[in-house]
């Protein structure tokens, strides 16, 4: 299984990836140095659009893209790795940080949401990394709408 680490450039990559289960991390670093180093301590495939790091040994792997826009650089992404997008994965991973979200106890999150959200809701989940609380609101299906339209768009044909 290859994770993913996205630079400065890719940050809404990086988040859409995180929304369809993928492990990807995201860097706005700018000292090379010091994502040399992460990439390395981490095992990770750096994804970037800088052509700096081309050839550079240090670097490898890395996939680097070239496209501007979000939908061109998925299906650039899609393109090159061959991955295979599986709908049982969507919104598994933190948004933030990408860590695997864990169901948690209803009663144990009550004093972090509205309580609207507390009673309207069955199922919460938490980022064990970033403590951050999800569930499956309204929101959920909108974005579920716009990543299967961002994701027909992409498809490699």
């Amino acid at each position: 299984m290859v994770v993913w680490v996205c630079d400065i450039q890719l940050g809404k990559l990086a988040r859409l990836l995180r929304m369809v289960g993928e492990d990807v991390c995201y860097t706005n670093r700018e000292n090379p140095v010091q994502i040399l180093k992460w990439i390395k301590e981490e095992g990770r495939t750096l994804v970037t659009r800088s052509r700096g790091w081309i050839g550079k040994k240090l670097a490898e792997p890395q996939l680097v893209l070239s496209s501007e826009k979000l939908e061109e650089q998925l299906k650039e992404f899609l393109e090159k790795t061959g991955l295979e997008i599986s709908f049982k994965k969507f919104f598994t991973r933190c948004l933030e940080c990408g860590a695997l979200l864990q169901e948690v106890e209803k009663a144990t999150i009550k004093d972090r949401v509205f309580p609207y959200t507390y009673q309207t809701q069955k199922k919460f989940y938490i980022c064990p990394a970033c403590n951050k609380v999800y569930w499956a609101g309204t929101h959920k299906e909108r974005m579920e709408k716009k990543l299967e339209k961002i994701l027909n768009k992409a498809k490699p044909r």
